[in-house]
């Protein structure tokens, strides 16, 4: 068995907790959408190796800035599927435009949303 660690019988957990405030405008009064907002990040990260004393627990949390676009497909008179591109900055990440190794603390996500209007 080849681990990264070397190390039989180890676990890792992650617990990645997102709540994000997103404001959204339609620019073409359509489909297509354009979003941005603030947000808040909680991560707990515990990692069991065995032995004495041998376990790391970390927990971080910061606030978020995220913006993207989308589209919302409608599936019928009432379900709608929305896939999503977006990027989130987290607070504490220097971030430069001109400087690429700055963007590590720029994450980019994609989604996809089921939903339903009553």
């Amino acid at each position: 068995e080849d681990d990264v660690l070397d190390i039989e019988d180890s676990n890792l957990r992650y617990q990645l907790l997102l709540v994000d405030l997103s404001f959204q405008w339609f620019p073409g009064g359509k489909s297509f959408y354009v979003f941005a907002g603030p947000g808040f990040a909680t991560v707990d990260v515990e990692y069991d190796v065995p032995g004495t004393n041998n376990d790391i627990e970390e927990s971080d949390s910061n606030y978020t800035v995220n913006g993207g676009v989308g589209f919302m497909f409608k599936a019928g008179d009432n379900f709608f599927i929305r896939p999503e591109l977006k990027a989130r900055w987290y607070e504490g990440q220097e971030f430069d435009g001109d400087r690429i190794e700055s963007w590590d603390g720029l994450d980019l996500q994609y989604t996809v949303g089921l939903g339903w209007t009553f």
